[in-house]
């Protein structure tokens, strides 16, 4: 490990540059950091590169590559102080999370539900499965997409059962319907206004609410010629014949 970190921290000067820069995983280049506040202790114990902080450890930690502390609370020189912390910290909840050292007081109580749990990282900090957990919209329950599958804390607005046939928020928007609705909506059925209405069975346009409906019975609805009030307010599909069956009943052809 010695030879290799000490190549990636190589400069012309031979200067470190763990202590100026960072190193970009995707160029596989070190770019430059803002020093003005400082410069970045390089605490591995084996870097042979010349050191511009004045306040750099030299004592060697005694526990070396058994120390889990190194660079979290113990800035003694390591062995492995270049091996990777979780960059979550003590925030971490993810059960497999086993490649990174954490903080001695990162939770350890396992989720009673750590596959499943939706209030994984919203209401419960538990460790969990993080793999087999939806993850949460990055808008939270500011999220104004209608079908995000994603989770979303307690106080997203809610989703209208209408979806893109609410009425309501067609004709007034958020003054008819505060719900969550998708940004394409159906059109309104030319046929259904003040003075008429769309009596076409099976039509995919929008209707204003109390317009007739297609009769869940469909074809066969036994009171759609009635001439009293048992007729069947609701739409049917058209027949060219009738028959009355046996048992009295009509079969609409």
């Amino acid at each position: 490990m010695s030879s290799s970190y000490n190549q990636l921290t190589k400069s012309k000067n031979n200067n470190c540059l763990y202590e100026t820069h960072s190193f970009n995983t995707k160029t596989k280049t070190w770019d430059p950091l803002d020093i003005s506040q400082g410069l970045k202790q390089c605490l591995y114990s084996k870097c042979n590169r010349d050191h511009k902080s004045s306040n750099r450890p030299t004592q060697v930690c005694p526990l070396e590559k058994n120390c889990n502390k190194a660079g979290i609370s113990c800035f003694l020189l390591h062995d492995h102080s270049l091996e990777p912390f979780c960059r979550y910290g003590k925030a971490c909840i993810d059960l497999n999370c086993t490649k990174y050292r954490h903080p001695d007081d990162r939770v350890t109580e396992v989720c009673s539900n750590p596959d499943g749990c939706v209030d994984a990282l919203i209401t419960c900090f538990k460790l969990h499965n993080m793999s087999n957990i939806t993850p949460i919209c990055h808008y939270r329950n500011n999220c104004m997409k209608y079908m995000c599958t994603k989770r979303h804390p307690l106080g997203r607005k809610e989703l209208c059962e209408l979806g893109s046939m609410c009425w309501e928020y067609i004709v007034n928007k958020d003054e008819g319907c505060p719900k969550l609705h998708p940004k394409i909506f159906q059109k309104i059925c030319r046929w259904d206004n003040e003075e008429s209405t769309c009596r076409s069975y099976g039509c995919s346009f929008l209707h204003r609410p109390g317009a007739p409906i297609d009769c869940p019975v469909g074809m066969q609805c036994q009171t759609r010629i009635e001439d009293d009030d048992t007729k069947c307010p609701h739409k049917h599909p058209k027949y060219t014949t009738v028959k009355t069956l046996p048992d009295g009943q009509l079969k609409f052809e």
